[in-house]
């Protein structure tokens, strides 16, 4: 699933066939989120390589320049399979840490049966905590020893790579909803619309086939035959 700013980059068809797909600017995209049904060892696999897919694009665009915003990357799942073991990590957040050897870490892994983990880029989790539970982070910080004892176990590791990346927590149903639709809202507030003329980008290399929308060029003269200049 892409999200992406609808109201200032329509989307284009990529040929006149019925084909579905649809062409859409890198610099468009909000977030995306791979959905899958049963979330197990193969397809937490397969959700991660499409993510690094993704990474791989996103990586050829600075986004410490004018496009500061970086697109989400999210895995969600209708149910946890009891029987799955991530290769012997236990959980889908556990298998995707970096100790693990991962090599594309998911911003989000939510679980509608199960629970949700999201990505902690520090060792601030007191903001993880806070969203989840509808406190301000000064709240929760005194709510009890939680965020303490996370705070510490990840302060006693003296290398970094073994912290635990993820924060997890339980959740199911309707408050597993709501704590996907706060991140993901969360990420998109920081989108902010590129100033690109996407009508032009569409025209001179989006469209049917890759062609372009429109072909500037006059159709070919055969009368006149194209010439070559010679190299100089």
């Amino acid at each position: 699933m892409l999200i992406y700013d609808a109201l200032n980059c329509p989307s284009w068809t990529l040929d006149n066939v019925g084909d579905p797909r649809r062409l859409i600017p890198l610099h468009a995209v909000i977030g995306v989120i791979e959905v899958k049904s049963t979330l197990d060892d193969i397809t937490l696999k397969d959700a991660v390589g499409k993510l690094a897919e993704f990474d791989a694009l996103t990586a050829q665009i600075d986004y410490e320049g004018p496009y500061p915003a970086r697109p989400f990357r999210h895995v969600f799942a209708y149910r946890l399979d009891p029987a799955a073991d991530f290769e012997g990590w236990a959980t889908p957040e556990r298998r995707l840490t970096r100790y693990a050897g991962t090599h594309c870490q998911p911003d989000g892994v939510f679980v509608l049966d199960d629970g949700f983990a999201v990505l902690d880029y520090g060792n601030g989790v007191a903001r993880s905590f806070a969203l989840h539970r509808g406190m301000t982070v000064d709240e929760a910080r005194r709510g009890d020893w939680d965020i303490e004892n996370e705070v510490i176990r990840r302060s006693v590791e003296m290398d970094p790579s073994y912290c635990n990346d993820y924060f997890s927590t339980a959740a199911t149903n309707g408050l597993l909803l709501l704590a996907f639709l706060t991140f993901v809202l969360e990420s998109a507030a920081r989108f902010v619309p590129p100033e690109i003329d996407y009508a032009d980008a569409f025209c001179r290399w989006g469209g049917p086939e890759l062609g372009g929308l429109l072909d500037f060029r006059s159709p070919p003269n055969p009368d006149f035959p194209p010439f070559s200049l010679p190299e100089v």
